[in-house]
């Protein structure tokens, strides 16, 4: 009798009201299960790419929700990898330039986060930081397959021994990445955060022979890249090039795109035949987009639409709407708060947090952009306010004096085709000084003010 009522007092304490076990906290106080994360992150991608990628879209669109506004707060690689690890703007994480990796502070990092917070098992596959030699490991992560990016030839450093493959490195990842997953669920029921980043579809675009003859979409070309008056274009704007060779590039990166489709089709299948696709929060984004020609450029680093805007699906069945497009103004910032907030994580104080989650009910009105350390290329630095409706840019000198402004309709002229602060008509001028000042805000934002300063 003793035995069985100290049974049943276990039973009771045990349980909740309704006769339940409750959940297992975690050591952050959320409440397991918690989900995987899983980030995909390809390179220089335009958010008008994916026609060319239908696994993804099924994996993704149909199964997910789409965000048709997201941006990248600075449209360079290694800066806005950056802001995803942290939720930093770049003028709060550091790095202003892709030599700018080793200033990453990695206790601001979600994978530092992760190791220190909770008994995640974190992961890496592929490119880190741009300027990161293979040699070095990349910190913060348990499990690493890196690499300093290219198509073929490059060694990988696997968990610290350097590793040659000759395989194409987009299906290297892929193999590298469901090998982590298999291993994340042999020991225990652990959950894993796992980053994974090929090169594509950055340059030089080298094509993997299973796509190398495949036929692409037909190049509807928008009106931006035909624009041929750019005289209302500050003076850095160069003049038209050839298109014809633009086509052959753009050819050239959408099948490289191919072969991302394949990484994203066995990751996610390896997922399933797991049983752990619906217990993971799945992210497919870009660190920023490029200009195919438009307003002159076949480039990035500008504050043009095809620049900074990004592709960005999130897929978590049960929790995140399948198969709906979300048009709020969203950016890479918000990445890192919204895998805080999922896996119970608290950012440090001294690093506080500049996007926010994607989960939240609360959306922002305007969006902050910001190009530094651009005269190295021989383009000036910038800032940007973008809302739905238009988008304002500042140019610096490098004595920090503004040296140029553009102003966009983006109702009226989503293309970006007549600047009304250049087009000599001061009847349709905005209120410059109030755009400046709110620029200048947002410029030494951090935290809570960079939301709405």
């Amino acid at each position: 009798m003793r035995v069985l009522t100290a049974l049943l007092i276990l039973v009771m304490v045990a349980c909740t009201p309704d006769g339940e076990p409750e959940a297992r906290p975690d050591p952050r106080g959320t409440p397991d299960p918690r989900p995987n994360v899983l980030l995909i992150v390809t390179d220089d991608q335009r958010a008008d790419t994916l026609d060319v990628m239908p696994a993804t879209r099924r994996w993704f669109g149909k199964q997910g929700t789409t965000y048709s506004n997201a941006f990248a707060t600075t449209p360079l690689c290694c800066p806005s990898r950056a802001s995803i690890f942290t939720g930093m703007y770049a003028h709060n994480h550091g790095v202003l330039k892709n030599q700018d990796s080793h200033d990453l502070r990695t206790r601001s990092t979600l994978q530092y986060y992760f190791g220190e917070e909770t008994d995640y098992t974190t992961a890496l596959v592929g490119k880190y930081l741009n300027s990161w030699s293979v040699e070095e490991d990349p910190p913060q992560f348990d499990k690493w397959v890196s690499y300093s990016g290219r198509y073929y030839g490059k060694p990988f450093n696997v968990n610290g021994r350097v590793t040659p493959t000759n395989e194409y490195s987009t299906y290297h990842i892929a193999k590298q990445a469901q090998r982590l997953l298999k291993s994340f669920e042999r020991p225990d029921e652990r959950p894993w955060f796992l980053y994974v980043a090929p090169v594509a579809p950055h340059a030089p675009f080298h094509i993997s022979p299973k796509y190398r003859a495949a036929p692409v979409p037909p190049w509807d070309r928008n009106p931006a890249i035909d624009e041929r008056n750019l005289g209302d274009k500050p003076g850095f704007v160069p003049r038209p090039f050839d298109l014809d060779k633009t086509e052959i590039l753009r050819r050239k990166q959408l099948r490289t795109l191919m072969s991302v489709d394949d990484l994203v089709r066995k990751v996610m299948q390896t997922l399933t035949r797991l049983g752990e696709a619906d217990d993971t929060l799945a992210i497919f984004t870009s660190d920023q987009g490029l200009l195919w020609g438009e307003h002159g450029f076949f480039a990035k680093r500008l504050p043009y639409t095809q620049s900074i805007a990004a592709p960005l699906m999130i897929r978590w069945p049960g929790r995140v709407d399948p198969g709906v497009t979300n048009d709020s103004l969203v950016a890479n910032i918000d990445l890192a708060p919204t895998i805080m907030e999922v896996a119970g994580l608290i950012p440090d104080r001294r690093y506080p947090v500049d996007g926010r989650s994607l989960l939240a009910d609360e959306e922002r009105d305007e969006l902050y952009i910001e190009q530094l350390e651009n005269w190295r290329v021989r383009l000036p630095d910038w800032r940007s306010l973008r809302t739905k409706e238009f988008q304002y840019v500042e140019y610096y000198a490098r004595n920090g004096r503004i040296m140029a402004r553009e102003y966009y309709d983006l109702t009226t002229d989503p293309w970006q085709l007549r600047n009304l602060l250049g087009d000599r008509d001061p009847s349709n001028d905005p209120e410059i000084e109030a755009l400046s000042a709110r620029i200048a805000s947002y410029s030494e934002c951090s935290g809570a003010s960079c939301f709405a300063p």
